[in-house]
């Protein structure tokens, strides 16, 4: 392995990782400990939120369990955490234990993301699903914990190759969850407008000349 793929390899692995950093940020403004946003959500679109953040949680513990993958499969190499023992056997081997270790012990403190990959989300297990089981609860604190611990050996590595360190800051994107938050608010200002009634008819005449005025019902046909 050259010295310019191994770079190339654990850029990548930084990559995969920050882009999971800017979803937790994401998440991080979707469901914070504010009981007022959680009423908002209640009024608007309670079903919607409640499986938002599970398809959010699917997401975290699909990626921190392929960043925790073995190198190989088969013939098959795939980008995980591991490739940094290789990297390290080849370039800087007195460090290989030291690396090797630490992702071990990520992937212990994984138990039970590791198991709800295999168990629930990429496959469905059919005794646990027939007895109602229980792997037990990951809560949003863990997967931060794990995150970090992955960005810091990332970077170890990077520092050890002689390259930058990647900062594993996202900034936050003003059309994502900060935009649907303020949409949610003015939903609500919305409703309460109908209590108006010279009010609402002017926002209805307004709502009837917009574009997407039939953007709905369209959907609504098509069984979307």
């Amino acid at each position: 392995m050259k010295k310019e793929q191994s770079i190339k390899i654990v850029k990548s692995l930084a990559d995969e990782l920050n882009i999971c950093f800017h979803w937790e940020n994401e998440f991080n403004i979707l469901f914070p400990e504010e009981k007022l946003q959680y009423e908002l959500y209640n009024e608007i679109a309670p079903n919607f939120f409640s499986y938002l953040s599970k398809f959010y949680f699917d997401y975290f513990i699909l990626k921190i369990s392929n960043m925790l993958d073995r190198t190989k499969m088969g013939s098959n190499e795939n980008l995980s955490l591991y490739q940094l023992e290789m990297i390290a056997s080849k370039f800087f081997p007195d460090k290989k234990e030291e690396i090797k270790n630490e992702i071990d012990h990520i992937k212990e403190d994984t138990k039970t993301i590791l198991n709800a990959r295999n168990k629930i989300i990429a496959h469905k297990d059919l005794k646990l699903t027939l007895n109602k089981g229980y792997l037990g609860k990951t809560e949003f604190t863990e997967i931060e914990a794990i995150t970090s611990r992955m960005a810091k050996i990332i970077n170890e590595v990077l520092k050890l190759l002689g390259e930058p360190q990647c900062s594993f800051i996202w900034l936050r994107d003003l059309h994502g969850a900060t935009s649907l938050i303020q949409s949610l608010k003015q939903s609500s200002y919305y409703r309460d407008l109908y209590d108006e009634v010279d009010l609402h008819d002017r926002v209805n005449k307004i709502e009837r000349e917009s574009k997407y005025y039939k953007l709905l019902s369209t959907n609504a046909r098509h069984g979307v």
